[in-house]
Parts: C-alpha cells; structure tokens; sequence
C-alpha cells in the first residue's frame, strides 16, 4: 500500500516529541529533494536519538519502505537490524528480519544480504533455533568467504553470530577461533560495554583452557592482561559513578 510520504512525515513531526522534530524535518526536506546519501545520514542521525525508540518501526515501515531501493542496500540492512531491536515479540522479530532478507538481491548485493542473513541467525539464535542458526552461518561463510573487501560490519556480524553459537553449544574450539576473529571486526573500547568485553575476555579465556585444540593459551592471556586491566578499571568507574548517582 502506497502512502502519502510527505503527509506521513508532516503528521510525524507535529506530533513527536519538541527534542526530535528538527531531525524529522531535516529528512522531509531532503526526502523532497530526494537527496538519498544525506537523507540516509539523517536517518541515522535519527536512530541515534535517546527518543527515537518508539517511533522507530513505524518510521521504517510507513516511511523507510516507500524508498528503499534508493538507498544503499548495506546501509538499508542496517538500518533494518538496528529497527528490529525495538520489537518485543520473537515472531514478529524473525518476520521482520526475513522479510528485510528476502528483499536484498543477493547476486547484486551481496555484502548486504550477508548483513541481514547474519542477522537473523542471531534472532533464531536468541530464540533458540540452534539448527536454523547453523543453517544460517553456514551459507553466511560460505557467502563471506567468496567476497571480496567485506566492510567489517558485515564481518563482524558473521563471526559475532558464530561465535555466540559455539559459546551456546559449548563447543569452545570453533568458539574461540571465530570470537578472535570477531574481536579483529571491531573496536572493543568503543563497540562493546564494559560488561561484555570482561564476558568475552573471561569466555575467551575458558575456551582457550578447554578446547583441545588450542594450545596458544600464554599468548592469549598475554593479548588479553592489558586490555582486561583497563576494561575492569573501567567497569569500576562506571560502577562508581553509578553509585554516587544513587547515593548508595
């Protein structure tokens, strides 16, 4: 169903709240422009926002389907993912990823549909559909491994659902060549909270003592003490700074 995008976009920005309207105005205007690489920037810009939350599917289902083969197919993707973590309901968030997926032409795109394929293992995952998952990464390192120049999202969100799979099934090997792998995808200083780095350093650690495999141990805890040093002191400040919050 066609909508009236600019009244859609008129109606939103009356009724949003006052911090995010500048925002949603921006996008109209350059919507109306069809300024399609700074209207993505704009929707990002959107997504950022602390209030954009319960507006967000609304605005990609009313708003972001109406042009979306104008845009970017990866950056679409992620757009999409980011979305779909403001659903509730694990049906409606396995509908949403796949329908996303299946509207990716993977031989035109292929960076993106890894993206989102790689994403909706994660939500089978989540919901506890081990086979579908591994059915899933399967084709997505299959899919990766014939890309060229694989943007490290894309990377990261493969090895990411891999390594979380292994860690579920306890298989600390193949959990912990693809964690070190996922780790090289991204910057843990600022892409992961200070809580998860210590899980993935800790996880890291017990792999590397488990699996019978892996005999690099030394070398590992010698990469980790650094880090592991300064991510427990930051988890400390935070925790500190929570506390004189609370008064406790």
């Amino acid at each position: 169903m066609t909508i009236d995008v600019d009244l859609y976009l008129s109606k939103t920005v009356s009724t949003a709240p006052a911090e995010l309207q500048p925002i949603l105005e921006k996008i109209r205007k350059l919507h109306s422009k069809k300024l399609w690489h700074q209207l993505t920037l704009a929707i990002f810009e959107f997504l950022d926002h602390p209030l954009s939350p319960p507006f967000q599917v609304d605005f990609f289902e009313s708003f972001v389907r109406e042009f979306e083969a104008k845009l970017n197919a990866l950056k679409l993707v992620d757009i999409g993912v980011r979305t779909s973590k403001q659903l509730s309901d694990p049906n409606a968030i396995l509908e949403f990823l796949s329908s996303l997926r299946s509207r990716i032409d993977q031989s035109a795109d292929a960076a993106a549909y890894i993206l989102a394929l790689a994403s909706l293992a994660h939500a089978k995952l989540a919901f506890g559909d081990l086979v579908g998952t591994k059915t899933d990464i399967d084709e997505c390192l299959k899919l990766l491994d014939n890309l060229e120049g694989a943007e490290r999202i894309v990377s990261a969100a493969v090895y990411g659902v891999a390594a979380d799979y292994y860690k579920a099934k306890a298989d600390y090997a193949p959990y912990y060549k693809n964690s070190l792998l996922y780790l090289a995808c991204v910057d843990p200083d600022t892409q992961m909270e200070p809580q998860e780095r210590l899980e993935r350093a800790h996880d890291l650690a017990v792999s590397a003592l488990l699996g019978d495999t892996i005999y690099n141990f030394g070398e590992l805890i010698a990469s980790l003490a650094d880090r592991l040093e300064r991510w427990s002191q930051s988890l400390s400040n935070v925790e500190q700074f929570a506390h004189s919050q609370t008064g406790e």
